[in-house]
This record gives structure tokens, C-alpha cells and sequence, in this order.
């Protein structure tokens, strides 16, 4: 996806893949195929700022992922962050920091507990200590 230059290009074939996903019988729908390209449109929408496009399917992945049995904590956690950095960008820091929050929960449940700046786990205090800062609570946002 990232070597498509053309959003148009892009967004023809991201409808392509949901259309032909649609089109196979119940049986071979793979329900964590379809958290896939939802959150794969919702991303290709965010990356354009086209917020309202993005968070529908970001957050239909994000159903998905909760109904899959057992719970993926790491796509989960990832559906999380992509919504807490949707709302963020929408202005809505308070629900941000809620998404943000679940998935470092998700990321404990998954048993990464690293530091290390550049894992995950690093970026996603990023992305809390931000909505901290984003809601005013400066000193939380340092720690």
C-alpha cells in the first residue's frame, strides 16, 4: 500500500479488496481479514485528514477485534491507538486519552512491558503523555 502514490489509485484499491472480501460465501470470511482492511481504509482516510471517512472504519475494526474469540490484545491494542490518535486529531483529547489508555492495558494483557523508547509500548506513552498535554495536565504529561 505504501508504494501506491495515487490516493485515487489507493482508495480504488482498498474498494476492490472490501468488495471481493464481501463477495465470499460466509464461510471464508476471516474475520480478522476484515479488521484488516477496515482498519486499512481507516488508516488510508486518516493519512489523507479525511477524519470523518477514517474513524467508521477504524472503528468497525475495532468491533471486530473485540469479537474474536480469544481477544488478540495486540490488534487490539492497535485498533486503540489508531482511534485515540483519530480523536486527537478531531479534538476530542479527553475520548484520545480513554483510546490511548486502552491500549496500553491491551499492551500489558499482551505482556509487553518494555521501556524502550522505539518499542511500541514507547510510542504509545507518547501518544498518552500527548493527550495529557493536550487536556492541560502538564506535569502528568512529563512524567
Amino acid at each position: 500500500m505504501l508504494e501506491i502514490a495515487s490516493y485515487v489509485e489507493l482508495e480504488s484499491l482498498m474498494e476492490a479488496l472490501r468488495s471481493a472480501f464481501d463477495s465470499l460465501p460466509e464461510s471464508q470470511k476471516d474475520k480478522g481479514l476484515l479488521a484488516d482492511i477496515c482498519s486499512s481504509t481507516g488508516l488510508m482516510w486518516a493519512h489523507r485528514g479525511l477524519f470523518v471517512f477514517s474513524e467508521p472504519n477504524l472503528r468497525e475494526a475495532n468491533d471486530i477485534r473485540l469479537s474474536v474469540r480469544p481477544l488478540d490484545q495486540l490488534e487490539l491494542s492497535w485498533t486503540s491507538v489508531n482511534l485515540g490518535n483519530v480523536t486527537a486529531s478531531t479534538d476530542r483529547s479527553d475520548e484520545a486519552l480513554s483510546w490511548q489508555l486502552s491500549a496500553l492495558e491491551a499492551r500489558r494483557k499482551w505482556g509487553d512491558e518494555t521501556h524502550n523508547p522505539l518499542s511500541p509500548n514507547g510510542l504509545l506513552t507518547q501518544n498518552i503523555g500527548r493527550c495529557y498535554r493536550l487536556l492541560g495536565h502538564y506535569q502528568v504529561a512529563h512524567a
